[in-house]
Protein backbone atom coordinates (compact mmCIF):
# COMPACT_ATOMS: atom_id res chain seq x y z
CA UNK A 1 0.00 0.00 0.00
CA UNK A 2 1.42 3.35 -1.01
CA UNK A 3 0.45 6.43 0.97
CA UNK A 4 0.79 9.67 -0.95
CA UNK A 5 0.37 13.22 0.30
CA UNK A 6 -0.86 14.88 -2.89
CA UNK A 7 -1.39 18.23 -1.16
CA UNK A 8 2.20 18.43 0.11
CA UNK A 9 0.73 19.29 3.50
CA UNK A 10 2.10 17.73 6.69
CA UNK A 11 0.40 14.47 7.60
CA UNK A 12 -2.24 14.98 10.26
CA UNK A 13 -1.68 12.94 13.46
CA UNK A 14 -4.34 10.34 12.60
CA UNK A 15 -2.87 9.75 9.14
CA UNK A 16 0.63 9.78 10.53
CA UNK A 17 -0.27 7.04 12.98
CA UNK A 18 -1.77 4.96 10.18
CA UNK A 19 1.33 5.48 8.06
CA UNK A 20 3.64 4.58 10.93
CA UNK A 21 1.61 1.44 11.62
CA UNK A 22 1.98 0.28 8.03
CA UNK A 23 5.71 1.03 8.00
CA UNK A 24 6.17 -0.86 11.25
CA UNK A 25 4.35 -3.87 9.88
CA UNK A 26 6.34 -3.80 6.64
CA UNK A 27 9.61 -3.45 8.54
CA UNK A 28 8.73 -6.52 10.58
CA UNK A 29 8.05 -8.57 7.46
CA UNK A 30 11.15 -7.21 5.74
CA UNK A 31 13.26 -8.31 8.70
CA UNK A 32 11.80 -11.81 8.62
CA UNK A 33 12.59 -12.04 4.91
CA UNK A 34 16.05 -10.50 5.07
CA UNK A 35 17.83 -13.80 5.63
CA UNK A 36 16.31 -15.14 2.44
CA UNK A 37 17.23 -12.27 0.12
CA UNK A 38 18.90 -13.45 -3.08
CA UNK A 39 22.20 -12.32 -4.47
CA UNK A 40 20.51 -11.13 -7.70
CA UNK A 41 21.10 -7.97 -9.69
CA UNK A 42 20.27 -4.61 -8.14
CA UNK A 43 17.58 -4.45 -5.51
CA UNK A 44 15.51 -7.33 -6.87
CA UNK A 45 14.52 -9.73 -4.09
CA UNK A 46 13.83 -13.30 -5.02
CA UNK A 47 12.15 -15.52 -2.43
CA UNK A 48 12.26 -19.26 -2.89
CA UNK A 49 9.12 -21.24 -2.13
CA UNK A 50 10.58 -22.27 1.21
CA UNK A 51 11.49 -18.69 2.10
CA UNK A 52 7.98 -17.57 1.25
CA UNK A 53 6.55 -20.25 3.49
CA UNK A 54 8.88 -19.25 6.30
CA UNK A 55 7.94 -15.59 6.03
CA UNK A 56 4.22 -16.35 5.75
CA UNK A 57 4.21 -18.73 8.71
CA UNK A 58 6.20 -16.30 10.82
CA UNK A 59 3.89 -13.39 10.05
CA UNK A 60 0.74 -15.43 10.70
CA UNK A 61 2.08 -16.50 14.09
CA UNK A 62 3.28 -13.01 15.04
CA UNK A 63 -0.01 -11.33 14.22
CA UNK A 64 -2.15 -14.12 15.66
CA UNK A 65 -0.40 -14.03 19.02
CA UNK A 66 -0.29 -10.24 19.14
CA UNK A 67 -4.04 -9.95 18.58
CA UNK A 68 -4.91 -12.90 20.79
CA UNK A 69 -2.90 -11.56 23.68
CA UNK A 70 -4.46 -8.12 23.29
CA UNK A 71 -7.97 -9.52 23.67
CA UNK A 72 -7.63 -11.04 27.14
CA UNK A 73 -7.84 -9.00 30.30
CA UNK A 74 -4.78 -7.11 31.59
CA UNK A 75 -4.86 -9.36 34.66
CA UNK A 76 -4.42 -12.42 32.47
CA UNK A 77 -1.83 -10.79 30.20
CA UNK A 78 0.35 -10.09 33.23
CA UNK A 79 0.55 -13.86 33.84
CA UNK A 80 1.64 -15.01 30.38
CA UNK A 81 5.29 -15.48 31.29
CA UNK A 82 4.40 -17.42 34.42
CA UNK A 83 2.48 -19.85 32.25
CA UNK A 84 5.21 -20.60 29.76
CA UNK A 85 4.96 -17.94 27.06
CA UNK A 86 8.71 -17.44 26.64
CA UNK A 87 9.49 -21.14 26.57
CA UNK A 88 6.67 -21.87 24.13
CA UNK A 89 7.65 -19.16 21.66
CA UNK A 90 11.31 -20.15 21.89
CA UNK A 91 10.31 -23.69 21.04
CA UNK A 92 8.41 -22.50 17.98
CA UNK A 93 11.47 -20.59 16.75
CA UNK A 94 13.37 -23.86 16.58
CA UNK A 95 10.79 -25.61 14.41
CA UNK A 96 11.14 -25.70 10.64
CA UNK A 97 7.81 -27.23 9.64
CA UNK A 98 5.84 -24.38 8.07
CA UNK A 99 2.97 -26.38 6.61
CA UNK A 100 -0.59 -25.20 7.36
CA UNK A 101 -1.03 -28.24 9.63
CA UNK A 102 2.04 -27.36 11.68
CA UNK A 103 1.33 -23.61 11.84
CA UNK A 104 -2.26 -24.27 12.94
CA UNK A 105 -0.93 -26.60 15.65
CA UNK A 106 1.40 -23.83 16.79
CA UNK A 107 -1.38 -21.25 16.94
CA UNK A 108 -3.78 -23.51 18.81
CA UNK A 109 -1.03 -24.75 21.11
CA UNK A 110 -0.34 -21.23 22.36
CA UNK A 111 -4.02 -20.45 22.81
CA UNK A 112 -4.77 -23.61 24.76
CA UNK A 113 -1.46 -23.44 26.60
CA UNK A 114 -0.03 -20.27 28.09
CA UNK A 115 -2.88 -17.95 27.04
CA UNK A 116 -5.61 -20.11 28.55
CA UNK A 117 -3.43 -20.94 31.55
CA UNK A 118 -2.95 -17.25 32.30
CA UNK A 119 -6.64 -16.51 31.78
CA UNK A 120 -7.72 -19.31 34.12
CA UNK A 121 -5.21 -18.22 36.76
CA UNK A 122 -6.59 -14.69 36.66
CA UNK A 123 -10.00 -15.97 37.80
CA UNK A 124 -10.78 -17.14 41.31
CA UNK A 125 -12.84 -19.95 39.79
CA UNK A 126 -13.61 -20.66 36.17
CA UNK A 127 -17.31 -20.22 35.50
CA UNK A 128 -19.22 -20.92 32.32
CA UNK A 129 -19.49 -17.17 31.76
CA UNK A 130 -15.71 -16.81 32.15
CA UNK A 131 -15.20 -19.56 29.59
CA UNK A 132 -17.59 -17.82 27.21
CA UNK A 133 -15.55 -14.63 27.67
CA UNK A 134 -12.34 -16.48 26.87
CA UNK A 135 -13.82 -18.10 23.78
CA UNK A 136 -15.09 -14.78 22.48
CA UNK A 137 -11.66 -13.20 23.08
CA UNK A 138 -9.95 -16.05 21.23
CA UNK A 139 -12.13 -15.79 18.14
CA UNK A 140 -11.80 -12.01 18.03
CA UNK A 141 -8.04 -12.16 18.40
CA UNK A 142 -7.55 -15.04 15.99
CA UNK A 143 -9.58 -13.53 13.16
CA UNK A 144 -8.07 -10.07 13.62
CA UNK A 145 -4.58 -11.51 13.69
CA UNK A 146 -5.22 -13.48 10.52
CA UNK A 147 -6.65 -10.41 8.80
CA UNK A 148 -3.70 -8.33 9.96
CA UNK A 149 -1.15 -10.86 8.69
CA UNK A 150 -2.87 -10.96 5.30
CA UNK A 151 -2.86 -7.16 5.17
CA UNK A 152 0.85 -6.97 5.95
CA UNK A 153 1.73 -9.45 3.21
CA UNK A 154 -0.50 -7.59 0.77
CA UNK A 155 1.02 -4.21 1.71
CA UNK A 156 4.47 -5.65 1.11
CA UNK A 157 3.43 -6.86 -2.32
CA UNK A 158 4.16 -10.56 -1.75
CA UNK A 159 0.61 -11.90 -1.35
CA UNK A 160 0.02 -14.24 -4.27
CA UNK A 161 -2.35 -17.14 -4.91
CA UNK A 162 0.01 -19.59 -3.25
CA UNK A 163 0.29 -17.54 -0.06
CA UNK A 164 -3.45 -16.93 0.00
CA UNK A 165 -3.94 -20.68 -0.24
CA UNK A 166 -1.52 -21.28 2.62
CA UNK A 167 -3.25 -18.70 4.80
CA UNK A 168 -6.67 -20.10 3.94
CA UNK A 169 -5.63 -23.66 4.78
CA UNK A 170 -4.00 -22.55 8.03
CA UNK A 171 -7.13 -20.63 9.00
CA UNK A 172 -9.44 -23.56 8.23
CA UNK A 173 -7.38 -26.04 10.22
CA UNK A 174 -6.97 -23.65 13.15
CA UNK A 175 -10.71 -23.02 13.32
CA UNK A 176 -11.49 -26.73 13.26
CA UNK A 177 -9.02 -27.45 16.05
CA UNK A 178 -10.27 -24.56 18.18
CA UNK A 179 -13.90 -25.63 17.76
CA UNK A 180 -12.98 -29.15 18.90
CA UNK A 181 -10.97 -27.88 21.88
CA UNK A 182 -13.72 -25.56 23.11
CA UNK A 183 -16.29 -28.32 22.71
CA UNK A 184 -14.20 -30.81 24.72
CA UNK A 185 -13.29 -28.36 27.49
CA UNK A 186 -16.89 -27.17 27.84
CA UNK A 187 -17.98 -30.74 28.51
CA UNK A 188 -14.97 -31.44 30.75
CA UNK A 189 -15.30 -28.31 32.88
CA UNK A 190 -19.05 -27.79 33.02
CA UNK A 191 -20.65 -31.03 31.86
CA UNK A 192 -22.14 -29.25 28.87
CA UNK A 193 -22.48 -31.62 25.92
CA UNK A 194 -22.35 -29.54 22.75
CA UNK A 195 -22.61 -30.86 19.22
CA UNK A 196 -19.95 -30.08 16.65
CA UNK A 197 -22.46 -28.00 14.73
CA UNK A 198 -23.55 -25.98 17.76
CA UNK A 199 -19.96 -25.29 18.78
CA UNK A 200 -19.05 -24.23 15.25
CA UNK A 201 -22.07 -21.92 15.23
CA UNK A 202 -20.80 -20.18 18.37
CA UNK A 203 -17.60 -19.27 16.54
CA UNK A 204 -19.47 -18.35 13.37
CA UNK A 205 -21.78 -15.99 15.27
CA UNK A 206 -18.87 -14.22 16.98
CA UNK A 207 -16.89 -13.84 13.76
CA UNK A 208 -20.00 -12.92 11.79
CA UNK A 209 -20.75 -10.13 14.25
CA UNK A 210 -17.20 -8.83 13.82
CA UNK A 211 -17.52 -8.89 10.02
CA UNK A 212 -20.85 -7.08 10.16
CA UNK A 213 -19.27 -4.38 12.30
CA UNK A 214 -16.33 -4.04 9.92
CA UNK A 215 -13.90 -5.28 12.57
CA UNK A 216 -12.41 -8.00 10.39
CA UNK A 217 -12.46 -9.29 6.84
CA UNK A 218 -13.20 -12.98 6.78
CA UNK A 219 -10.41 -15.15 5.46
CA UNK A 220 -11.21 -18.18 3.32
Amino acid sequence: MNIKDSTNEPLRPANLRAYQAIIKRQDGLRTSMKAHKSQGIGDIVHLSNQAEKLATAKKILEEAYAKLESQVSPEAAALFDEHGKTEYLQGLAEKDDNSPEAVSDNIVGGITGYIFGAFAASRESMTSDDFDEFESAVWRGFERGLSEATGVLEDFGVLDDSMEGTIGSTAKLSREKLVEWFKERREEFFGQAVSDEAQANVAANIVGSMANNGAVAMAA
